[in-house]
């Protein structure tokens, strides 16, 4: 199936790839283009920004807990029904999970059949960019198909580089972004501020758009030239009927994988949102609370004074409904919740343990193993999923912990789980195993 659609990338993070993503996307939407955002990797943050951008959900593809198959599915299922999908890369171009290029944004190209555009990061350069365009194409070859310019600081700067990198490269440049210092996203302690916290974001995005200059009739080109793909995968999955679905969904809780979304729908499930910094509560008949991730640390007073929601939460544990968190979900239902500033707050008083922070980031991909049956696996099963925080769980006696977490140079063990309450730090997407899902409304 031919599917119009590009990857941007990068030389490096930081080097200007969301920015310019979001410039894409509102570029192709103020021509009346329907535009699916997608992001390499397990980023849960720049997904946010593609949605306010695109009015629709982001999706992650990601390499290490996807196989070939379900990336293909999923880029599929996803783009239907929209013009063009817009993808952003991870790190730099060449970076995943080693030396030899695997799990990057290349590979992810070459497995997909999918045009590369490069973002380079013009701020004090001029003929380099060359240079750095070159040493792209070496490794790349025809997938690399144009380049934007970020970060210059006008047209005659842009044209420059522009002139250096065709005349050397042969590979076209289509536009640049100039730099701007109300189109700058910001950042805090895990990574990009929140495009919710944002209290001006749609002024921010018109900067942002305001500041770039592309050339969209030969981005679509590009994209047009997308090679064909196809896959017979689709997740197998019960029909549960008319299961609901409580979701957190706030600037505390806004960590998901828009596909365990969908997977949960394709079983017959609604999905009902509420915001605990509101002090909103789950529907009272509901089959499931699902308390993602996000930044509870950062709200942590505003957690404490939403007593409605801690108490109904409470409430619907001693009833047996299903509770499953992940990392934020999983430290807001312990009993107390310290901020970034080492302040400590009540939380949900579910789970028999308190959280601190540390200045040490837990970062990386893991296999979650679990040693006993639980919410979500069963004795024996996995899952793939990221764990990203400087949260620490500390119990309050000694806890035997319901699942091993493995990843390429460690193990430990994390989580929770007690009668219908399962918690983790691990961020699951449930692609790698949808027993998962399964197990949530089955268990």
């Amino acid at each position: 199936m031919n599917r119009p659609r590009l990857i941007i990338a990068g030389l490096s993070s930081g080097s200007g790839k969301t920015t310019t993503t979001l410039s894409v996307i509102l570029k192709l939407r103020s021509r009346g283009l329907k535009v699916k955002p997608f992001k390499i990797g397990p980023d849960y943050i720049d997904p946010q920004f593609h949605r306010i951008a695109a009015g629709v959900p982001s999706e992650n593809l990601d390499l290490w807990m996807m196989n070939d198959d379900q990336i293909v599915y999923l880029l599929n299922e996803a783009s239907k029904g929209f013009d063009v999908s817009i993808i952003e890369g991870v790190m730099g171009i060449f970076d995943g999970f080693g030396s030899d290029f695997s799990g990057s944004t290349y590979d992810l190209a070459t497995r997909t059949r999918t045009p590369i555009l490069l973002v380079i990061d013009g701020y004090g350069i001029a003929g380099t960019g060359a240079a750095m365009v070159a040493g792209v194409k070496d490794y790349a070859g025809d997938l690399l198909r144009g380049v934007i310019i970020a970060k210059v600081s006008g047209e005659s700067h842009f044209n420059l580089i522009r002139k250096a990198i065709e005349e050397k490269t042969g590979v076209p440049v289509i536009g640049y972004l100039i730099r701007d210092e109300k189109a700058i996203l910001e950042s805090r302690h895990l990574g990009l501020v929140q495009a919710s916290e944002i209290e001006k974001i749609n002024e921010v995005l018109e900067a942002i758009e305001n500041s770039s200059n592309i050339d969209t009739e030969r981005l679509m080109e590009i994209a047009m030239s997308a090679g064909e793909i196809s896959s017979s995968y689709r997740p197998e999955v019960n029909s549960y009927g008319p299961a609901k679905i409580s979701v957190a969904m706030d600037s505390a809780f806004d960590f998901y994988y828009e596909e365990n979304f969908r997977i949960f729908r394709k079983m017959g499930a609604s999905l009902h949102y509420f915001s605990p910094i509101a002090n909103e509560v789950p529907e009272a008949d509901s089959d499931l609370i699902y308390l993602g991730g996000g930044y509870p640390e950062v709200f942590a007073g505003d957690l404490e004074r939403a007593k409605d929601t801690a108490d109904a939460i409470q409430s619907a544990v001693s009833s047996g409904t299903r509770i499953y968190a992940e990392c934020g979900g999983y430290m807001y239902l312990c009993r107390s919740l310290q901020d970034t500033s080492g302040h400590v707050y009540r939380g949900a008083g579910i789970i028999p343990a308190y959280v601190y922070m540390s200045d040490k980031l837990v970062i990386g991909y893991r296999e979650i193993l679990a040693k006993r049956d639980t919410g979500i696996l069963r004795a024996g099963e996995s899952a793939r999923g990221h764990e990203f925080h400087k949260s620490r769980i500390r119990f309050d006696v000694s806890y035997d912990h319901p699942f091993a977490f493995r990843s390429r140079y460690s193990s430990s063990e994390d989580g929770y789980s007690e009668g219908k309450v399962t918690a983790t730090y691990a961020h699951i997407h449930f692609l790698s195993n949808p027993g998962v899902a399964e197990n949530l409304l089955s268990s």
